[in-house]
């Protein structure tokens, strides 16, 4: 995969930092209020950059991206951290005769993860130094859950776990009646990876949520609380082979290998199939309209709602002094809300990596994608033992941008 991969977009990011809020425990707001305030990076022979969160999770999850490659001198060999290249048979090698089958590799080794540089080893060593109990110091644990709040996001993208023609960044497509992809990067033709990081999110808010993403993070936590996840989601947090630290600390709901196989096994069956032609630079089928999108939308809908409850419980694992145990319940109705003030998406620092920021108008039909507003939901972890995420409390306004 090539390192110019940005999974998922800006505002999916966001999202996913959103979901997660919902579900922290007070000391872990509180502990990330203390510790990502801001955080300041070493420009080296230029200027430093200080980035301001303020505690805001769903500000923290798009700076890997901003900092990576060209961002930072200290931070110039990060990109290789935000995918795992599985050599997987797809069904575009059924396409053209080259495999027979398709088959999805779960072999971490020297072409997947050369030199230990992959996310799967990246996830690993940062929930390590983010143990409060390893006494790694506050700038370390910062820096590293400012990784985590971005990779345990990229995990669930299917095509940051897979090699196949760098992760889809190799493969050309069209979308919606356009060759190429919205500004800033009109220039650059569309790629089954650049699809899956915005598109298929985008599309689907625009076509059946009003193109509001309070309306899309609404119903995810609603599905996850009450919804259609309600009896899958608590699956999501529980590990076969959970990390474990160097303090001994297991992190139960952590398991980079696993996910990353999960993510994997989605390019066997619907990501690599319906593409379009053989040709890698052929933009011959339309991904939008020829069915492809309405099969994918909800595999990009449910990895994000998994991403984000992912996010949370280890962040309330690891970022209080002693770790919290959260529970998912339906409690009461659900129609308290988002709120239905919209706040603005883009921040200076999200703004480097946001290309969902700015609307565009593909040919021939127009279509305006981009979040005009990211919603932050309250905050639903309860005190109460065994403590249980309780939609009684009502969803509110945060402004997190």
């Amino acid at each position: 995969a090539a390192t110019t991969v940005t999974a998922w977009s800006g505002p999916e990011h966001q999202a996913i930092g959103s979901i997660a809020s919902a579900f922290l425990a007070p000391e872990t707001q509180a502990a990330l209020n203390q510790l990502l305030t801001t955080f300041t990076v070493d420009g080296g022979s230029s200027k430093s950059k200080t980035f301001t969160f303020n505690g805001t999770v769903a500000l923290m999850t798009t700076w890997a991206d901003a900092v990576k490659n060209k961002g930072s001198i200290a931070y110039a060999s990060t990109g290789g951290y935000h995918y795992i290249d599985y050599e997987d048979v797809t069904a575009l090698d059924v396409k053209n005769k080259s495999a027979t089958t398709t088959s999805c590799s779960t072999a971490i080794n020297e072409v997947s993860c050369p030199e230990g540089v992959c996310i799967t080893a990246a996830i690993a060593n940062y929930t390590n130094r983010a143990d409060v109990s390893n006494k790694f110091g506050d700038f370390a644990r910062g820096e590293a859950i400012l990784f985590l709040t971005h990779y345990l996001g990229d995990i669930t993208q299917p095509l940051h776990n897979c090699g196949k023609l760098a992760g889809g960044n190799g493969y050309l497509v069209k979308w919606n009646g356009s060759l190429y992809e919205p500004p800033p990067y009109s220039s650059s033709k569309h790629n089954l990876h650049f699809i899956w990081d915005q598109f298929m999110i985008e599309a689907d808010i625009q076509d059946n949520y009003s193109n509001s993403f309070p309306a899309y993070i609404k119903s995810i936590v609603n599905d996850i609380t009450c919804g259609a996840y309600k009896d899958e989601a608590a699956t999501w947090t529980q590990c076969k082979s959970p990390l474990q630290t160097d303090s001994g600390l297991v992190v139960k709901s952590v398991c980079p290998i696993e996910w990353s196989q999960e993510g994997n096994g989605f390019n066997c069956g619907s990501v690599w199939e319906n593409t379009g032609s053989v040709d890698v630079n052929a933009q011959t089928d339309d991904l939008y309209t020829n069915g492809y999108h309405a099969k994918n939308k909800e595999v990009a809908r449910k990895q994000l709602a998994k991403a984000g409850l992912r996010l949370a419980w280890a962040l309330n694992t690891l970022a209080p002094a002693s770790p919290k145990v959260a529970q998912i319940a339906c409690t009461a109705s659900t129609s308290a809300a988002v709120s239905s003030s919209p706040v603005p998406v883009v921040t200076s620092q999200a703004a480097a990596t946001s290309t969902a920021a700015a609307s565009y108008v593909a040919s021939p039909a127009p279509a305006s994608y981009g979040a005009s507003s990211v919603p932050a939901v309250t905050n639903l972890y309860s005190a109460a033992a065994p403590v249980v995420a309780s939609m009684a409390v009502a969803f509110a306004a945060l402004a997190m941008f």
